[in-house]
């Protein structure tokens, strides 16, 4: 999405009229970092506008978290869940 982003600033900054359309696929996206929307990708005037939308009829998943895997039951405690973070440990 921001390498999408970009295309549009730098089409806006030649002078490539719009509005413009962001098609996602439909998919789970992890996110490493924020997505920002500035300016120089919406523009002003009568070629303003930008929409960011699904690419199909299932809705796309943008997801500032992060998958965590491994869980496993606990051996000493009933009903409870564990899994190790390698960077959380001391």
């Amino acid at each position: 999405l921001q390498k999408a982003l970009e295309s549009v600033a730098r089409q806006r900054a030649a002078d490539v009229s719009g509005p413009w359309i962001i098609e996602v696929a439909p998919a789970r996206y992890e996110l490493a970092e924020t997505i920002r929307i500035r300016p120089e990708h919406t523009g002003d005037g009568p070629t303003a506008g930008l929409t960011i939308r699904s690419a199909g009829p299932t809705k796309p998943v943008l997801s500032g978290g992060r998958r965590v895997t491994g869980w496993q039951p606990s051996t000493t405690r009933p009903g409870v869940w564990t899994t190790v973070l390698p960077e959380a440990r001391t």
